[in-house]
């Protein structure tokens, strides 16, 4: 998956050209992803990379909201990925972090990508997202330290139990989604109504303004 490729709507400050970030994960040491929400769409971007890759990896997320899908932390607790330690948000603020750490034997080649975009496809690809690339090697490492010391103090391992608890939370969650979605829709056309209308008024204004310079003009010529 090319994160940061121009044509993508989510866009990748510092980016190198042509970074496939799939490539990144197989040749890794170490891979963690800390998402704020978790779904199927941006997963499976990842997920072959992930599940054919020799490096550690962890990934964290949160159930803030009841945006992450349990089909994905599923998947992640499943046999095909066995060599993948999940986790979950366990505090009381909010979890909002969209952070992927790559890290290798040589610091050379680590990097993280921070910034607004969750595990989807909208926050990889589709949405109008701004991230940054770093590969500071002093950078990263603060990163890396920030994200153990997460895991360590408001992180816990991810099972089924957990998974089980939370699909009828999920489920109902899901209900108000439609409704959520109308509202939104709702509020973009009255909006746009409201753009349409103001624009339509400084068209007008702009009319008057260009009629009073000219009969200001033809009264100077006049005089």
């Amino acid at each position: 998956m090319q994160i940061g490729n121009p044509n993508n709507k989510s866009f990748v400050l510092n980016c190198p050209k042509n970074f496939d970030l799939n490539s990144s994960i197989k040749k890794a040491d170490e891979v963690y992803v800390i998402t704020a929400y978790a779904h199927e769409t941006g997963w499976k971007l990842i997920k072959d990379a992930i599940k054919t890759t020799s490096a550690k990896v962890e990934l964290l997320t949160g159930l803030d909201f009841c945006q992450t899908e349990p089909g994905v932390l599923k998947q992640w607790i499943s046999k095909s990925f066995s060599h993948v330690t999940p986790y979950l948000y366990k505090g009381n603020t909010t979890f909002h972090p969209k952070v992927i750490i790559v890290r290798g034997k040589a610091k050379k080649n680590n990097f993280a990508i921070v910034g607004s975009g969750n595990m989807s496809q909208g926050g990889y690809v589709k949405n109008v997202e701004c991230n940054v690339y770093i590969d500071d090697a002093s950078q990263v490492e603060s990163l890396t330290d920030w994200y153990r010391q997460l895991i360590e103090n408001v992180a816990c391992h991810l099972n089924r139990k957990m998974i089980a608890r939370y699909i009828p939370k999920y489920e109902s969650s899901k209900k108000n989604i439609t409704s959520i979605k109308n509202s939104e829709l709702s509020a973009l056309d009255d909006l746009n109504e409201e753009s349409r209308l103001q624009a339509t008024m400084d068209d007008w204004k702009y009319a008057i303004r260009d009629v009073e310079l000219f009969l200001k003009d033809d009264q100077t010529r006049s005089e």
